[in-house]
């Protein structure tokens, strides 16, 4: 009776000792998956931070493409600008040099086909300086002008541009007046 006992609190005590190792193994084997997801959870942190990376290396490098095709476009924008203003410099010298060579003539030269030909060349000089002074003021009113309000080129160098100018005579017309002397009929003519 008493080997049967002992026998049988062996077997319960075996029992306990394989339960009891059952379960180490079975948290061993919890603590081992719980690492690996925490090993993966770490792999992915890696990868997105490695993905960001690159992303903001790509923006960066696109950022920068930019800035420079804005800075070229702001160099050929001054470029345009210096040769328009230095275009209209030059046509009002001509116009100043045809203007002063009129003054002088005879006031019979004055009628003839040559004073025709001078009207010609005055009137294309004075359209070809308008068109530039319009060009000048657009190119003033770009949006990367450092100063927003200052006064035009063109207002600069035309301050009575609205105003009708017999270039012969220098008799100013105002468009309103619908009366007075046209440019190129006024006093002189």
């Amino acid at each position: 009776m008493a080997r049967w006992r002992n026998n049988r609190e062996q077997k319960a005590e075996s029992n306990d000792r394989k339960k009891r190792a059952k379960a180490a193994a079975l948290r061993a084997e919890e603590r081992k998956i719980q690492a690996d997801a925490w090993g993966d959870r770490a792999v992915a942190a890696e990868l997105r931070a490695n993905e960001a990376e690159e992303k903001l290396r790509t923006e960066t490098r696109r950022v920068g493409e930019f800035q420079e095709i804005l800075r070229a476009h702001v160099r050929n924008s001054q470029t345009r600008q210096r040769a328009l203003e230095d275009d209209l410099g030059r046509c009002r010298a001509a116009l100043d040099i045809l203007q002063s060579r009129s003054q002088f003539r005879p006031r019979v030269l004055r009628q003839g086909p040559r004073m025709q030909l001078y009207r010609d060349q005055t009137t294309q000089l004075e359209e070809e300086i308008q068109d530039m002074a319009d060009q000048v003021d657009s190119a003033n009113r770009r949006p990367d002008s450092e100063d927003p309000t200052r006064q035009p080129f063109a207002d600069q160098v035309f301050p009575n541009r609205n105003l009708d100018t017999c270039f012969s005579c220098k008799t100013i017309r105002q468009p309103s007046m619908n009366l007075g002397p046209r440019p190129g009929q006024g006093a002189c003519r």
